[in-house]
Formats: C-alpha cells, structure tokens, sequence
C-alpha cells in the first residue's frame, strides 16, 4: 500500500519568516471587520506567501447545513469553480468538507487516494485537465460551527504539501472562521444537530449520495420510532448503506408519511 514517506518534522507547524508574516497578516485581517470577499482575499494573499500554491478556492459556508453561502477564486479555472457544486454534494467521492468537519479538518488528496488520484472524480474532472496535481482541503470551524472551506492546489512542477504545511494551514482555520462569522452568515445563528434541519443529496437512481450530520441524526430518530415497523427496516438498512438503490429508498420515502404508525 502506499504511504507518504515519514518526515522526521511530521506535526511541527510551519514556522518560517514568511510563515510568521503570514499568521500577523491573517489574524489581524480576521479581527478588521472586512466583508466575506475582501477577508477571503486577503486571508488568500498571504497564506500563498507562505505556502505556496498554483489556485485556491474558498467557500463561505452556513454552519447549520455546510452549504455554500458565497466564495472567493483565487485563479482557480472557471469550469473547476462551476463543477464543484456537482462534486461536492451529488457525486461520492474523498475528502468531502462534511467529513473533514467531523474529523481531522485538514485532507490530502494524495493520502485519501493512497497514491492514486485518478481514483478521485474531483481530481479527473476539476484538476487533472488544468495540470494541478496536488490538492489540500482544509474546514475553518470555530465554537463547533464550520464557516468556511478551502481547496488549495498546485500543479505538477512543485512538491506535495509538507506535514508542517498542513498544520500551519490547519492552525489558521478558527481565526479565519471567527473572521468569517463576524463578517455576517445567516440570519440566525448555527443550531445544534439535534434541532437543525437536515439536507439529504440523491442520486438520478434515488440512491444515498451524502447527507448532513444533522440528517442522519433525524433519520436516527425516525429509525427509532419505526423499528417495529417494515418502514423503520428500509431505513435502518439506508442508513447502514449509504449507496442503498431506489427501491429501498421508494419504500422509506413513502414511508415516512406513515411516521405516527405503530
């Protein structure tokens, strides 16, 4: 199986003149009370003199479904920016933002793939054709609320991003969240999971492609109320296979409507 070669410096952050610069720059930018587009601006100017990358595109998100609000493109090419709604919520594929939020934060394409892109949709269709070959993802979550994304890729000719290159990358994320959240997001603030609405993408074949945390908690629920019933078996069976086909899906669909049988 492939594996990144070990470093001796793996988990030690950044910690170069520019690197220095960079952090001043980006923590004071996030306490300025710019707009979305002008902190995410900025935030990319100076994070590229530091860690040095080809493109980058940023999304604002709202913290109750993870759903973009709003961005920034950083030279990245128009047809990646137009492709990245299809990849990111309809087709399966590593490293989605909505697992990155649940666990580490930051993603290596070429970890997730173990070495082979080319098993990555993103990367065929959204990298490959405009010679970008390394990718680094990486959630801004502050006080358990995600309020924004990145995708930073390089091409061919540079090296793949080092371990103290993610960990600077990752280290910055809370203060650029907390500048994001400051600027303005939705109307109300973030719910918990458990009273935020949930957002479930299917596919041409009604098949399970994501949901959200907060989706997979009601359908919890529901699969609770329902055990005893051929409804609550349909969807115990969903949500233990994501990729369930249109027929199981039909049947807890139309099932839902029967939430208060017993």
């Amino acid at each position: 199986m492939w594996r990144p070669r070990a470093r001796a410096d793996d988990g030690a952050v950044l910690d170069t003149v520019a690197a220095r610069a960079a952090r001043k720059k980006i923590m004071a930018a996030s306490v300025e009370g710019l707009d979305h587009p002008a902190l995410l601006a900025t935030v990319s100017a100076a994070l590229r003199e530091a860690v040095p990358f080809d493109a980058a595109g940023w999304c604002t998100t709202d913290p109750a479904t993870l759903l973009p609000i709003g961005g920034y493109s950083d030279s990245m090419p128009e047809e990646a920016c137009l492709a990245y709604f299809d990849n990111e919520l309809l087709q399966p594929d590593v490293n989605k933002f909505r697992d990155l939020v649940r666990g580490p934060g930051t993603g290596l394409l070429s970890q997730a793939t173990g070495g082979e892109l080319r098993r990555s949709p993103r990367y065929r269709t959204m990298m490959q054709p405009f010679g970008h070959e390394r990718e680094l993802r990486f959630a801004m979550v502050a006080d358990g609320g995600c309020w924004g994304t990145t995708c930073l890729v390089r091409d061919g000719a540079r090296p793949e991003f080092s371990p103290k290159e993610v960990a600077f990358v990752a280290s910055l994320g809370r203060h650029i969240a907390h500048g994001l959240r400051a600027a303005g997001g939705p109307a109300v603030p973030a719910l918990p999971v458990a009273d935020g609405p949930g957002i479930i993408v299917l596919d041409d074949a009604l098949a399970i492609v994501s949901l959200t945390a907060a989706a997979e908690h009601w359908l919890g629920e529901l699969a609770e109320a329902l055990k005893e019933t051929q409804v609550g078996s349909h969807l115990v069976a969903a949500l233990g296979d994501p990729g369930q086909g249109a027929e199981d899906l039909a049947v807890l669909l139309a099932g839902i409507g029967l939430a208060g049988h017993r």
